[in-house]
């Protein structure tokens, strides 16, 4: 009788063990697809930055290509449109 009882209470403890083990690998994989997450959200937050910052500096020397090439001609179409 004792021998089945202390089995028991022992298959009882290991349940009960492996149960926090889940319980636990469960949890670092939720914080390691939070990371991955934020990880893959400041990427694409980076690249749209990036491409604002492209789109700017490619209007920018448009501005200047076209004011230097252009400054002193009156037969150009885009300085007689006008704003």
């Amino acid at each position: 009788m004792k021998k089945a009882t202390a089995e028991a209470r022992l298959r009882k403890g290991e349940e009960k063990l492996e149960k926090r083990r889940a319980e636990y690998v469960e949890q670092i994989r939720n914080e390691m697809a939070y990371a991955h997450k934020k990880g893959d959200e400041k990427r694409a937050k980076a690249e749209v930055n990036k491409g604002k910052c492209l789109i700017r500096v490619e209007e920018e020397a448009a501005i200047k290509h076209h004011t230097v090439n252009h400054q002193l001609s009156y037969h150009c179409p885009s300085c007689l449109k006008g704003p």
